[in-house]
């Protein structure tokens, strides 16, 4: 499957937990999906660990999706509204300053460019226009009347959906704090029932969380609905407070269960100064020698 299609399918996956908040749909559609699942590996040859690690697996991608996307929302939004603010508020002296500096960067990215075989001439047109469209790009933000101030509350939104779904990710890579004098304390003979003892903690945790956000997301849910959809929401920014608190309940009910899995199959464990910048380093380091 295509990772991009991956992505999408994971994130509707990833989504579609918010159901739980209203049990009598969620649970039913929840047991229906794993259902057809295990019933399409069975057909397959696949046992179950094998279906519930590919489900892991997407849910994962859709993970990624949502806080890539989420990322890259929150920085341009912001810096929208850093360039309307600065503009809006920019004497001329300064504004003409921006316009030269702008200019010679422009210029200076066309030259410096790296093309084979482009003529001087072309590198001066390819600085002008882009100073062209960084001028275009100002100027619409520029004449936006009400500014983006909605865009510091939109971040603080999906800094929400990054947080919790980043907890529920680093739940899957193995990556979460633990205390490593604590284990090391642990006889090697009762590490596996301290993991599985830290893992009922974390579970049982996980799920309270879980539950107190269902009713937090109905409550809000509900004041939207009862309000026909013109209470219950942000004053600068049209999204109602349902769909800002969903990721609470997502998050800690996808950490909870991956977690659930860490009781039967043993937690990952990372090794950070392994990881990929730190293997190069060390190659390096062999091959110099």
């Amino acid at each position: 499957m295509n990772a991009l299609l991956r992505g999408v399918f994971g994130a509707v996956l990833v989504l579609s937990v918010g159901l739980l908040a209203f049990p009598w749909v969620g649970v039913p559609y929840i047991l229906i999906v794993l259902a057809a699942g295990a019933l399409f590996s069975r057909a397959k040859g696949e046992g179950a660990p094998s279906f519930l690690s590919k489900v892991d697996d997407l849910l994962y991608e859709g993970e990624k999706l949502i806080v890539s996307v989420a990322l890259i929302v929150m920085t341009v939004t912001v810096f929208v509204d850093v360039v309307w603010r600065t503009a809006r508020s920019a004497d001329l002296e300064t504004a003409t300053t921006f316009i030269v500096i702008f200019f010679v960067l422009s210029l200076l990215g066309g030259f410096t460019r790296r093309v084979e075989g482009r003529s001087t001439g072309r590198k001066v047109v390819v600085g002008l226009g882009a100073f062209a469209g960084i001028m275009l790009s100002i100027g619409i933000i520029y004449l936006a009347p009400n500014g983006f101030g909605w865009s510091q509350r939109l971040s603080l939104v999906l800094i929400m959906w990054v947080g919790l779904l980043g907890s529920s990710m680093a739940a899957k890579t193995g990556r979460h704090i633990t205390v490593d004098a604590v284990r090391r304390l642990v006889p090697e003979g009762l590490k596996r029932p301290h993991e599985i003892a830290a893992g009922i903690v974390t579970v049982s945790l996980c799920a309270l969380l879980s539950i107190w956000s269902i009713g937090y997301v109905r409550a809000n849910w509900q004041d939207w609905v009862e309000s026909e959809r013109t209470a219950g929401i942000f004053e600068s920014l049209p999204i109602p407070y349902w769909a800002a608190t969903m990721p609470i309940l997502i998050g800690f009910a996808l950490t909870g269960a991956r977690f659930f899995g860490v009781i039967f199959t043993g937690a990952k464990e990372v090794d950070l100064l392994a990881s990929h910048g730190g293997a190069q380093g060390e190659g390096a380091s062999e091959a110099h020698s």
